[in-house]
């Protein structure tokens, strides 16, 4: 699904008055839709309009449904470049020849800068609803969990990684589903569809100030810190 496309009238009026004759008519941006679309491109468009005001020329979003397909859309040159996870970073630079320009910081509302030394780490969550009966992950056997995407480190690699590390294989000892999209994942444990979820933690903060999900908070002694 590409995004705001525009014909040539309008890229010529777009387009600075200093930019290169060699520099290219215009640039798009892939990323994992992740969600309803309409929201996506809201909450994205002021990355898009960021670029185009440096750039000096038209921007384009171009929403795929996976983190696959946003890997491919560079590969096949549909798109110039992307926002993705670590994960798909690493599958891209195998796949797709990229390199890393930046890091998106999200704010979840404690933290808004980037500091290297400290801050090069993100959290995943594997989230209950209260009162479930799920304190610990012994309880999740048998369970219906369910991860945001093969190919996502916050809602797929990571938890996995954690749980086997913790004696649980959730090729057989959890009815595993995908999602397909971070928000998804609340909403289904939320719902009761599914009896727990794996998500990136900014997720779940970003959803609770949206009204959505009551985040009632922490197990204790249940937080793992990260391994570098």
């Amino acid at each position: 699904m590409l995004l705001g496309s525009c014909g040539e009238e309008q890229a010529s009026v777009l387009r600075g008055p200093d930019v290169p004759d060699d520099w290219p008519q215009e640039f798009t941006l892939a990323f994992f839709m992740g969600g309803d679309a309409a929201e996506v491109v809201e909450r994205q468009d002021p990355v898009r309009g960021y670029l185009q005001e440096h750039l000096q020329i038209p921007v384009h979003l171009h929403l795929a449904t996976n983190y696959s397909a946003v890997v491919e859309a560079v590969r096949s040159q549909r798109a110039d470049a992307m926002m993705v996870g670590p994960l798909a970073y690493v599958l891209a630079v195998e796949e797709a020849n990229v390199e890393a320009l930046g890091i998106i910081v999200a704010d979840n509302g404690e933290q808004s800068n980037y500091e290297a030394d400290t801050d090069s780490v993100y959290f995943s969550a594997i989230v209950t609803r209260k009162g479930s009966g799920i304190e610990t992950l012994e309880d999740l056997r048998g369970k219906n969990l369910a991860f945001v995407d093969p190919a996502s480190m916050s809602g797929h690699l990571a938890p996995r990684n954690h749980l086997i590390k913790n004696g649980i294989d959730p090729e057989t000892d959890l009815n595993a589903v995908f999602a397909g999209a971070h928000p998804t994942v609340l909403l289904s444990v939320n719902q009761g569809r599914v009896d727990a979820g794996a998500t990136m933690l900014g997720n779940l903060y970003r959803l609770e100030r949206e009204g959505m999900v009551d985040f009632c908070g922490f197990r204790e002694g249940q937080i793992a810190t990260p391994e570098v």
